[in-house]
């Protein structure tokens, strides 16, 4: 198999089984949804990548929908994790943490996770749930995750 330029989209050429196409395969909490788009069934390599590309592209819509809430219009060339065994909200990149200051005093807050586009480093920021109370605190969370998500 060779790499892709394309995320998810990888291209196979086997002469032993005369399989030519692009495998795409997208995941999400832990299943796994693959399908190969033939050369020949789509009219040569060109077109087969093109229905490749629409269907990762509407798969990975269907991904940030479900555990986002909301596909960006351009989305971005990025792996979504969808499942984390530390996630305690139900939103990616966003958890509620219980922490002791140096003081003594419990601090409670919502942590949001993400990777900075520029410098690739992880990067986190919390609202706190005594200043916003715990609605408002988790709501401002899940909008800038959204944010940072969708940045370019």
């Amino acid at each position: 198999m060779k790499k892709s330029p394309n995320k998810g989209i990888s291209r196979i050429e086997s002469k032993e089984s005369s399989t030519f196409g692009w495998y795409v395969r997208v995941r999400m909490n832990g299943e796994v949804r693959s399908k190969l788009f033939s050369d020949g069934k789509y009219g040569g390599a060109a077109q087969a990548l093109n229905k490749a590309r629409r269907y990762h592209k509407q798969e990975m819509r269907k991904i940030f929908e479900k555990t986002v809430g909301v596909a960006p219009t351009k989305l971005p060339n990025c792996i979504l994790v969808t499942k984390n065994i530390k996630n305690n909200t139900g939103m990616i990149g966003v958890q509620k943490i219980e922490r002791q200051n140096t003081s003594g005093s419990i601090y409670h807050a919502y942590r949001v996770s993400w990777k900075d586009k520029i410098t690739g480093k992880p990067r986190t920021k919390f609202f706190s749930i005594r200043r916003y109370g715990d609605t408002k605190a988790f709501e401002l969370a899940c909008e800038y995750r959204r944010q940072r998500l969708f940045e370019r």
